[in-house]
């Protein structure tokens, strides 16, 4: 891996070309609902909030050698991958900036969620969290048409995220 202290900015195209650019380092802490270790495939990506917050400062730390439209955002992985303590954490850690999160992608994810926290995974950040449009739900794919509804009304259209 490259040095924060400037090994990541010599490598990032956008240092180059002007575009602006936003890290979003990834919280993966747990391979399910039930805390269970991460498989395989995941435990490369894993953080526990420590080592997060230190990664998340390094990255940081990285974006002060690239232009001002460089900025920096959190991505707890998805309510399957971290606590409702660390999402909470990762929604606080950089007030303003993007929050980027997976939600509802698979129907396995969404049975789990369901069957862990009592909600689907919508419903679940609808009812215990503070969407607005720092907020970044990806691969929404099984969402219900009343979720989808909620959720765009959480949304505030003419609003244009700022990433600086």
């Amino acid at each position: 891996m490259p040095s924060p202290s400037g090994g990541w900015a010599e490598r990032i195209a956008a240092a180059r070309t002007g575009i602006g650019l936003t890290l979003l380092p990834v919280h993966y802490q747990f391979g399910g609902c039930d805390g269970r270790p991460l498989g395989p495939g995941q435990v490369r990506f894993g953080t526990d909030p420590d080592q997060f917050v230190r990664l998340l400062d390094a990255a940081e730390g990285a974006l002060r050698h690239l232009p001002p439209d460089a900025g920096i955002g959190v991505a707890p992985h998805s309510l399957r991958a971290v606590s409702p303590d660390a999402l909470r954490l990762c929604a606080a850690l950089r007030p303003g900036r993007p929050l980027h999160m997976h939600l509802a992608e698979q129907i396995p994810e969404v049975e789990e969620v369901l069957a862990a926290r009592g909600l689907r995974p919508v419903e679940w950040v609808l009812e215990h969290c503070a969407p607005d449009s720092r907020w970044t739900l990806i691969h929404l794919t099984h969402m219900t048409a009343d979720e989808t509804c909620r959720l765009a009304a959480k949304s505030e259209p003419g609003t244009r995220r700022r990433t600086q």
